[in-house]
């Protein structure tokens, strides 16, 4: 089975194919139905990163300096259990910001590749920067509890490797049903 991730309210524009096998005479399941049924009802970057705090070059704050300052007394706590994984940006403005392709705000994601490079576009709409893990999680549908461990190459390769949540789950229930009916 083949999918469109963006027909199943997922702001990017990737295809995944899904290969289910079964037991002669076991019932295949259907295809998911889609959620978004036209282009027009797909999810979009800005719909997507709405409630994301501000990034800037080079800024961010890692979980652990949050800890730190809050163990220190210059944070209080609401503001240290804001602190969202992965939300940062390193530095090298200059080499992004004349790569090639930006996402568009209105638009979904395109395919969220496992490397960032200059040969896809993972520069922010705004900004001449990367887009952070988090923002990429945020497209690939995870929830924003979740936290991507290693370094920072790795954390965007496990994103960019991912079945975006609510394809995932799309695709699962209908498995599901084929299980429950057996």
């Amino acid at each position: 089975m083949t999918f469109c991730a963006a027909d199943f309210e997922v702001p990017s524009i990737r295809t995944r194919v899904f290969i289910i096998g079964a037991a002669l005479g076991t019932p295949l399941p259907n295809e998911p139905e889609k959620t978004c049924k036209k282009p027009q009802d797909w999810k979009t970057i800005r719909s997507a990163w709405s409630g994301l705090p501000h990034l800037i070059d080079g800024g961010g704050q890692t979980v652990g300096a949050a800890a730190e300052e809050f163990a220190a007394g210059s944070l209080d706590a609401p503001i240290a259990c804001a602190v969202l994984y992965n939300h940062q940006c390193q530095g090298g403005w200059r080499r992004w910001k004349t790569a090639p392709g930006k996402m568009e705000w209105d638009k979904p994601a395109p395919t969220v590749l496992c490397k960032p490079s200059d040969m896809w576009a993972c520069r922010h709409p705004d900004q001449d920067r990367l887009v952070s893990v988090r923002e990429l999680c945020r497209v690939q549908t995870f929830p924003d509890s979740l936290r991507i461990r290693g370094v920072l190459s790795s954390q965007y390769k496990q994103v960019g490797n991912s079945v975006p949540c609510k394809l995932g789950e799309a695709v699962g229930r209908e498995l599901l049903k084929v299980l429950e009916a057996s």
